[in-house]
């Protein structure tokens, strides 16, 4: 059973006044799968022909009931046996929704009329048929026909779409790399260099020229550092060096 109901599975449940939770496993998997046999025999879900197929049958303890073939009217699905609905109470849970329920909530006991035998019309009959030739020589088995495929073919739940896949972060000097190259592609421009200069220049600036600050012969810039914030009565020096001058000269380029 999945939620939001399927309308079929409200009709049910309006029809024998229960609600979802007064329903064993094994009548929920009875309900999915007459819902998708009927998608595969190419006819809508009729609640007549199910209480042909099906009848509602008390299920201890007292307030809950199961769905079980009829023998006289030709299974459709394999009896199940009672092992697999083992400790099926203990994974209860409550559930508030915004709009009105298309069934009961509150528990109750069905009428004695809702369980009678139905009588079929013609085109009901034909429905039945349908069914018992869809199903092939023998019942069908619950726990293989009800896949997540056919479930989902026949509407009873979404389809679950897998997440697309993650892409791997790119080091930090790799997307520096990228960026540079995409902007080189996006316009070339060509500049000479200078008589007697080993290194490239740089390329131009569009925006208006600054003059920058004079390099110490340590690699330092001789510009000032900005001042501490509040509180600190000395001004900001520059960090301090280190044993390793390579690694923050490297770190500067970088920047």
């Amino acid at each position: 059973m999945r939620l939001p109901l399927h309308p079929f599975f409200a009709a049910v449940l309006n029809h024998f006044g229960l609600a979802p939770g007064q329903l064993s496993p094994n009548g929920g998997r009875a309900m999915a799968g007459f819902v998708a046999l009927s998608r595969s025999a190419g006819v809508d879900p009729s609640l007549a022909v199910f209480r042909h197929f099906f009848a509602l049958c008390p299920f201890p303890p007292h307030g809950f009931y199961t769905l079980r073939g009829k023998d006289a009217d030709g299974l459709l699905f394999a009896r199940i046996r009672a092992k697999f609905v083992k400790g099926w109470k203990e994974d209860f849970f409550f559930l508030e929704s915004s709009a009105p329920w298309p069934c009961p909530v509150e528990w109750g006991e069905p009428s004695r009329s809702s369980t009678f035998d139905p009588s079929l019309t013609v085109q009901e009959k034909a429905v039945a048929d349908s069914l018992l030739r869809a199903r092939g020589s023998s019942p069908i088995d619950l726990f293989a026909y009800l896949h997540h495929r056919n479930m989902a073919a026949a509407n009873i739940t979404g389809v679950v779409s897998s997440p697309p896949p993650t892409r791997k972060a790119a080091p930090v000097h790799v997307a520096m790399e990228e960026a540079a190259a995409a902007r080189a592609s996006a316009g070339k421009v060509t500049v000479k260099s200078e008589p007697g200069c080993k290194v490239p220049p740089c390329a131009p600036s569009p925006g208006k020229k600054r003059k920058l600050p004079e390099d110490r012969a340590d690699g330092e810039s001789s510009a000032s550092f900005p001042s501490c914030p509040p509180g600190f009565s000395a001004p900001c020096k520059s960090p301090p060096t280190t044993s390793k001058d390579g690694d923050w000269k490297a770190a500067r380029r970088l920047l």
